[in-house]
């Protein structure tokens, strides 16, 4: 059927208001559909935005430096209650990545990729730590967990991160 078929058979015995009434509420709803459309990238876009502003922020970026240059390789008995705050800060902004990630709220491979080394590094590094605060005692075992699921897929994305020394 071409479209010519349909405007006389849709027009048969119809007056032209009532085709033109019909023909504007059809582009209506495709021009509605279309902007619901671009206004939902547009969340997310600004979504995404957040998440690298939030991760990219000084509270954040110090705490994982601090992670790299004061606490690798130092036991963990000896960590102070500043390297724990340090400690947890990290854990707290990969676990919300991790949750905003898994719950599609953020664009997932990109971020991974991102940041798939730190994501490693860190958890690598706080392996003492994060077993300290989900012992039952304390936080339990689903303490953080999304950190966990954001490590098992940047371990998936990138299997062969760069060595600990190296940033």
């Amino acid at each position: 059927m071409h479209l010519s078929d349909f405007i006389a058979w849709f027009g048969n015995g119809r007056p032209p208001g009532e085709i033109l009434y019909w023909v504007s509420q059809i582009t209506l709803a495709i021009i509605a559909m279309t902007a619901a459309m671009i206004a939902y990238r547009q969340v997310k876009a600004f979504g995404a935005l957040e998440l690298v502003k939030f991760m990219q922020g000084d509270g954040i970026r110090r705490a994982r430096h601090h992670l790299r240059s004061e606490l690798a390789g130092k036991p963990y008995a000896d960590w102070s209650e500043r390297d724990k705050f340090e400690a947890s800060t990290v854990c707290s902004s990969f676990d919300l990545m991790g949750f905003l990630i898994r719950n599609k709220l953020s664009p997932r491979r990109q971020y991974i990729r991102l940041y798939a080394i730190p994501i490693q590094r860190s958890h690598a590094a706080l392996g003492e730590y994060l077993a300290e605060q989900r012992d039952p005692s304390r936080n339990g075992p689903d303490f953080w967990r999304d950190f966990d699921w954001l490590h098992e897929e940047a371990r998936r994305i990138n299997p062969h991160p760069a060595p600990a020394d190296r940033r």
